[in-house]
This record gives C-alpha cells, sequence and structure tokens, in this order.
C-alpha cells in the first residue's frame, strides 16, 4: 500500500511538474485522465490504454498485453534476445529506451532537475530526482499531504491550474 509520502511525491512529480501530455487539441475523454494530444491517432492510441481487454499473451509466461510491440519486447526477457547494442562498452539491452538511459553513465549529462522550487540538483535518471524528491516532501510533509490529496476537500477548492502551498511560499503552475 501506498504511503502518504509516496503519494505525495506522485502528485506533485507526476501530475504538477511533468509536462508531458498537457498540451494539445486532442483531449482524453477518460475519467481522471485528460492527457493531451497533438493528433487524433495519438489519441487513439492513447485510448487503448484505458481498455481492459489485453489480446496479446506472452507464450512463455502468460502476460496479457494491450499492444503487440509490448508482447514482443517482453517476450526477450525469456529468449535472451538483446538486440540493442552500447557502442561504447559493448553491453547490450532488450530495449532501446534501457540503452538510452544506459548511455547516461558514460557522459557528464544529468538532464532531469529536481522539480522542488529553489533546488538545483541535477541527475542522470528521472527516478533519481523522483526519489531526491521525497527529502523535501518529508519536511512539508502535512502541509504537502493536505493540499495535494486529490481526496482531500481543500484540493477540491483550489483551480486544477493552480497550486499554492501558502505557508511555504511554494507555488505550482500547470500549464
Amino acid at each position: 500500500m501506498e504511503s502518504q509520502i509516496e503519494r505525495s511525491v506522485n502528485i506533485i512529480y507526476d501530475k504538477f511538474i511533468s509536462k508531458k501530455h498537457t498540451t494539445g487539441k486532442y483531449i482524453c475523454p477518460h475519467e481522471g485522465c485528460g492527457k493531451c494530444y497533438d493528433s487524433e491517432e495519438s489519441l487513439h492510441r492513447h485510448m487503448s490504454r484505458h481498455s481492459t481487454v489485453k489480446e496479446h499473451v506472452c507464450e512463455f509466461c502468460g502476460k496479457a498485453f494491450l499492444r503487440k510491440s509490448e508482447c514482443e519486447i517482453h517476450v526477450r526477457i525469456h529468449t535472451g534476445v538483446k538486440p540493442y547494442c552500447c557502442n561504447i562498452c559493448q553491453k547490450r539491452f532488450a530495449r532501446a529506451t534501457d540503452l538510452k538511459i544506459h548511455m547516461l553513465y558514460h557522459s557528464d549529462e544529468k538532464p532531469f532537475q529536481c522539480p522542488f522550487p529553489g533546488c538545483t540538483l541535477r541527475f542522470k535518471r528521472k527516478n533519481d530526482a523522483k526519489k531526491h524528491l521525497r527529502i523535501h516532501v518529508k519536511k512539508i510533509h502535512g502541509n504537502v499531504t493536505e493540499l495535494m490529496s486529490p481526496h482531500h476537500s481543500a484540493f477540491k477548492a483550489v483551480p486544477k491550474q493552480l497550486i499554492r502551498l501558502e505557508s511555504y511560499g511554494i507555488m505550482y503552475h500547470c500549464n
């Protein structure tokens, strides 16, 4: 079960800091989603995520997937196929995204900044920035949980585009 601190971190990071899928003229009508896309095709592809029918089943373990491509990538766990190779150290990966993440370790690039106002720390991985955010959330835990929980009455009274933690002078603005 998710703790209140973890829930606060997820709400801040995923809903109020992440800018992905917040603009576009095609809006997902699924209740509680609201993601936006630039094309109708992208919206339809996204909407299949809300479907409960998973037609593509792994022949090795029976795990089901919405998309054939996801099933094919999963099957690589069982077959050991790793088609993506690092051109620096020759380490191989089953998924292109894993290679992309791995390449950050060969560079000094730290593309993920802590989203907390005033914090300048940067990280190589998004998950590390999210883990770091917990430090800030724990410091102001009571206020963050109270305001940021979508199930709390105080949250419903605040416009979704603007969430303010007044006692700390912190402003989160959603575009």
